[in-house]
């Protein structure tokens, strides 16, 4: 029986102890049935900060935000009344913010939350397989960050405000683009790759060897990401640069790659594995002035979810991905998410980007088929770094 997916906000119309009876507001909700429509609550949490609900709401911000999933042909006789109806009371009030064709995930934590180092691997291998993104604070050393930052500065001088795609390079247009910023610099190509592949060759699992078998089972999310992608030599683009000018606007929602195979069931398991993984490696300390990429955890386990980018943020469900430089962020490479604006008067925002895939995937979406190389007064990318007179910092009157 198909099955319809309904994000309500709950709001308390009554002190918390008269509406809760010495009970919390989500055991509360978690205990409302409503057999008219075959309901079952997926996850009920307290409203994030965060959530962007209207300014000119008269009845302010929700206590409780639930997910739960109801009969689609219940629920298209019964509509929305027989849910507000059955849900609302003298105590609490209720309100649908959003119905979907599959499970919407919701999101308290913090981008700490992700977070791993090299004596935690498990963690970071439940973050990515479960959320879909983790987060290491350092993978690069200061000196290996700032000769990379670089290099990313003089393969961004070439990006002009015309859009153009290429095979090694491309322009968003205007404030955007990325190109390739290692190029021939093998030194440094290898220095990221065992920054990253470091910690996770010296992990014990590794050692074992217990990370050797290629993509086995659908359980294996992470360990054939991380252990297999990071430590075999395996990707299409080296090492992009990925740039935001200042005047760059906030990116819609969006995921990398495309979604093939299973999507996860209405528990979020039974997804197919990553064929892709990207590691986002900042040059700069990350802040809301410089901008940052915004994520959506557990998006990836859903390709229905596609076009449903704006409701993360109003449901609380978006996470900053505000790192020091010379952190990273790895992600699948459907999760959905999207850069943040570049608020700053001068400030370049660059960050390298490696993406590690399954041999048998094709990259057709972010950059063509056609080499620069075989375009007749192909653009010259330089090669030698030059001094900088602040990281991060650039002239752009």
């Amino acid at each position: 029986m198909s099955r319809t997916c309904i994000v309500v906000a709950f709001r308390r119309t009554s002190p918390k102890d008269s509406a809760c009876g010495g009970s919390s507001t989500c055991d509360v909700v978690s205990e409302l049935t409503v057999d008219a429509l075959d309901l079952s609550w997926l996850q009920v949490v307290d409203a994030p900060a965060r959530c962007q609900y209207e300014e000119d709401d008269s009845e302010g911000p929700a206590d409780v935000i639930a997910v739960c999933s109801v009969s689609t042909e219940l629920f298209k006789t019964a509509g929305e009344v027989a849910l507000t109806s059955a849900c609302s009371s003298d105590h609490l009030s209720c309100e649908v913010w959003l119905t979907a064709p599959c499970r919407v995930p919701l999101c308290i934590d913090s981008v700490d939350a992700f977070a791993f180092d090299s004596e935690g691997i498990e963690d970071g291998e439940r973050a990515l397989t479960e959320s879909g993104m983790a987060v290491m604070k350092q993978a690069l050393q200061p000196d290996q960050t700032l000769s990379l930052l670089q290099i990313a500065m003089e393969r961004v001088e070439v990006l002009g405000k015309d859009e153009f795609t290429f095979a090694e390079i491309s322009s968003r247009g205007g404030p955007r683009g990325d190109c390739d910023c290692l190029g021939d610099q093998s030194e440094y190509v290898t220095m990221a790759y065992k920054a990253l592949g470091g910690p996770l060759i010296k992990s014990q699992r590794w050692k074992q060897g217990k990370c050797r078998r290629l993509w086995c089972t659908p359980n294996l999310g992470l360990r054939n990401s991380i252990f297999w992608l990071l430590t075999r030599n395996q990707f299409k683009h080296i090492a992009p640069v990925v740039h935001s000018k200042p005047g760059a606007q906030e990116q819609d929602w969006h995921s990398d790659g495309p979604h093939t195979g299973q999507d996860a069931n209405w528990d979020g398991k039974g997804g197919s594995p990553p064929y892709a993984v990207c590691v986002f490696i900042p040059l700069i300390d990350l802040d809301p002035e410089v901008g940052f990429t915004q994520f959506w955890p557990k998006s990836h386990h859903y390709s229905q979810l596609i076009g449903f980018g704006p409701a993360a943020c109003i449901i609380g469900a978006a996470v900053d991905g505000v790192i020091p430089a010379g952190g990273c962020v790895m992600y699948d490479y459907r999760l959905m998410h999207r850069g943040m604006p570049n608020r700053s008067r001068a400030t370049l925002r660059p960050l390298i980007q490696l993406l590690y895939h399954k041999p048998s995937y094709k990259e057709k979406r972010n950059y063509a088929g056609k080499s620069i190389s075989k375009i007749p007064n192909q653009v010259q990318l330089p090669v030698e770094p030059r001094e900088l007179p602040h990281a991060g910092e650039q002239d752009l009157a």
